[in-house]
């Protein structure tokens, strides 16, 4: 990856942040501000506009539709908001006051998972994979705001790993997202989602058996710093990437990356070998008013990282495990005027970026 010229954005990764009168320690960011140089290339692309607005960037060997968040799943997601309130196996509370909840790895819920009965939790290396013209992995850093959204909207920013069709399709996505049905607050928060088959399985988080954990400091529910407009940039990392030996899905996030857990292959029905697709951006979904949340920053993008919510150092991952940053075959969709997003290319000190996000609004045809 490219060397970057950062200066220190005060305290570090991991360092304790003020929220509501209390410290709570952020996981797993970077803080650090990043100087931006020169002039950029802007394009701007807009589409017809659609219930569930989706606005992204994605690569791939065809073009094929990206999972949206549908209204079944805002009632799955309810669902598995009430799988919150199960007690834990231990519970304590911090010297800095945050209510920690515990569980053995070894017993955690993921491992229920019927297809895992005989699984455990494991660190292997990568090896090469002959597969070729296939993705196995994506990379990217994504700024984060604290935004204002109501009650049954989702504003999220992510990373998807897409494979299959619509009806069966298999999916990863993970980034940071402001969802008061989710976590009951108007915070960012790191979170995941997967589906093995067409959205008859899958969750969000540690909601159902399939993700393994490996990692307990990676706490979900944890708040995250956000970023000034105009000012200091907080940013997520996220790397997702298979391994080719035992084909599991492994989540790192922070700089560098740290392993947080995985996704077993065996939970995929079209995620074995790699994936076809690839996206970075974000997703609003919209209350029953027709009314949808902001994206990013809340502002659309105009050519300065520091005001839209960015994805930068954009990369693909090849069968012999090689970064590779996107192609000029790309394309961008943008699902309602009320987001925009702008692809900007290569630059010397972001990478590959984009600018992604808008202030919302009324979004049904």
């Amino acid at each position: 990856m490219e060397d970057e010229e950062r200066e220190s954005g005060g305290e570090r990764e991991r360092d304790w942040v003020r929220l509501e009168g209390r410290q709570r320690r952020t996981w797993p960011i970077n803080s650090a501000r990043v100087r931006k140089k020169g002039t950029v290339l802007t394009l701007t692309v807009q589409s017809k506009m659609k219930v569930l607005p989706l606005l992204f960037v994605f690569f791939g060997v065809s073009l094929c539709e990206v999972g949206n968040i549908s209204e079944g799943n805002n009632a799955a997601l309810e669902r598995q908001v009430k799988m919150m309130n199960k007690p834990p196996i231990k519970t304590f509370v911090t010297a800095e006051g945050d209510t920690i909840d515990c569980i053995d790895i070894d017993k955690q819920p993921s491992l229920e998972h019927p297809l895992l009965k005989n699984h455990k939790v494991q660190v292997v290396s990568l090896v090469d994979n002959k597969i070729e013209n296939t993705k196995y992995g994506a990379y990217g850093r994504t700024s984060i705001y604290n935004i204002t959204v109501a009650r049954g909207q989702f504003s999220s920013h992510n990373i998807w790993i897409q494979n299959g069709s619509i009806d069966h399709v298999s999916m990863i996505v993970a980034g940071w997202t402001v969802s008061p049905q989710l976590y009951g607050d108007t915070l960012s928060h790191f979170f995941t989602y997967w589906t093995g088959d067409g959205y008859r399985d899958g969750c969000f988080n540690l909601l159902c058996p399939g993700f393994v954990l490996v990692d307990r400091r990676a706490i979900f529910n944890t708040p995250l710093n956000g970023s000034t407009y105009g000012g200091q940039q907080y940013e997520l990392a996220i790397l997702v990437q298979q391994d080719l030996k035992t084909g599991n899905w492994w989540l790192m996030i922070g700089y560098p990356p740290a392993k947080v857990g995985y996704w077993p292959m065996e939970i995929f029905s079209n995620l074995q070998n790699g994936a076809l697709v690839t996206a970075w951006g974000g997703t609003g979904f919209a209350g029953s008013d027709g009314v949808c949340p902001p994206i990013g920053s809340g502002h659309k993008p105009d050519g300065d990282y520091r005001h839209a919510t960015y994805f930068r150092i954009l990369h693909w991952i090849d069968a012999k495990g090689v970064f590779v940053q996107p192609s000029k075959d790309v394309a961008e969709r943008v699902d309602s005027d009320v987001y925009d997003l702008k692809n900007y290319h290569y630059d010397r000190d972001l990478g590959y970026w984009i600018g992604y996000g808008g202030p919302g609004g009324y979004c049904y045809e």
